[in-house]
């Protein structure tokens, strides 16, 4: 049984750090990391459904699925580079550190123990962005399934062309994925488009617009620097969040004290000159717990200008009043910062 196949011709707007098993000389586009990001955003639209178990199987425990969907990557056209931070922003040392996207990129900054190199997707030097076609096609085993379970394969596919991202550093807008087929002239348009998401994802727009796509994420970084900036030291008035929290892991201040960036996300550590390094945790366990940030960045087209979106997903929050460990401290942590966030520039969602 021959069953059709489907399409997507797709760019990425920003550079993607999609170096797989091997971070430090390959990038590239694959159909597993695809898959996963398409699990993400199933799981996402339709919590209350094993949309992303029926549609893309599953191997978790005595829970074994085949996928019901075959995806295929080709077309790739892109420009393979092996950058640190130095090499991405073309200065040394200090100077390399003081540029906007190095808050964003600081798993590159070069050490005495290794360059950081990773490799890195960009465009063509013919070409604007970087490129691939995503293909896909129902398996014959599962070819009854399609009328019921591709409407909502499409809403997550939608979903990922227009808010998703891959790649390392992902959430933070590196990586950004688009469809140039979508032609928003305004706001409105953009938001009209995403009228199918639930209402806990929300998803606001930033001022700025932009010719280019790196001036837009150097422009988020600054943005989202801003919020969490704890001190002076290194230029900037620090945020009233990002104070208290620098005071709070110095161990100075009531037993009232709660702590905002943590709900950004986590492991967060702090390292002072000539002063202890502190690590904030959701638990005393050996390592600091891992806590996906439940805000994203993406850079988006609107008006033919890039833009950038700030997306917070509610379901992802910590509760609010989670007990956290500051280094030897235990302090709750507030959603103050993210509902600051939440009405920042103009909602779209």
């Amino acid at each position: 049984m021959k069953l059709p196949k489907h399409s997507l011709a797709l760019v990425l707007l920003t550079p993607c750090w999609a170096g797989g098993a091997n971070p430090a000389d390959t990038a590239e586009i694959r159909a597993p990391s695809i898959r996963g990001q398409l699990r993400w955003w199933l799981r996402t639209l339709f919590p209350n459904t094993n949309a992303h178990e029926v549609i893309l199987g599953s191997a978790v425990d005595s829970n074994v699925r085949a996928s019901a969907v075959s995806l295929l990557v080709r077309d790739v056209k892109a420009r393979l580079r092996k950058l640190n931070l130095e090499d991405y922003t073309g200065r040394k040392g200090n100077e390399a550190l003081q540029q906007a996207e190095a808050y964003f990129l600081w798993p590159l900054r070069p050490t005495r123990q290794s360059p950081q190199k990773r490799g890195v997707l960009i465009a063509p030097e013919d070409q604007s962005y970087a490129s691939f076609t995503l293909e896909w096609t129902w398996l014959p085993p599962f070819a009854g399934m399609a009328s019921t379970w591709q409407p909502k394969f499409e809403q997550a596919l939608k979903a990922w062309s227009l808010l998703g991202t891959l790649g390392t550093r992902a959430t933070r807008g590196y990586g950004s994925v688009w469809d140039p087929s979508w032609q928003f002239s305004s706001p409105a348009d953009f938001s009209r488009a995403l009228e199918f998401l639930p209402g806990d994802i929300h998803v606001r727009l930033l001022d700025g617009q932009f010719l280019h796509a790196r001036d837009a994420l150097a422009a988020a970084a600054k943005w989202f620097r801003s919020l969490r900036l704890g001190t002076s030291r290194y230029g900037g008035n620090p945020s009233k969040w990002g104070r208290n929290d620098h005071d709070v892991a110095l161990g100075k201040g009531g037993h009232k004290q709660v702590v905002y960036r943590p709900a950004l996300g986590l492991p967060l550590v702090q390292r002072f000159q000539g002063g202890p390094v502190v690590e904030t945790r959701l638990s005393t366990s050996p390592t600091p717990d891992r806590y996906p940030s439940p805000v994203h960045v993406k850079v988006v087209i609107i008006g033919g200008r890039c833009r950038i979106a700030i997306l917070i997903f509610d379901r992802h929050l910590l509760s609010d009043g989670t007990m956290l460990e500051v280094g030897k401290r235990k302090i709750p942590v507030s959603l103050e910062l993210v509902d600051h966030i939440r009405n920042t520039g103009l909602k779209i969602h």
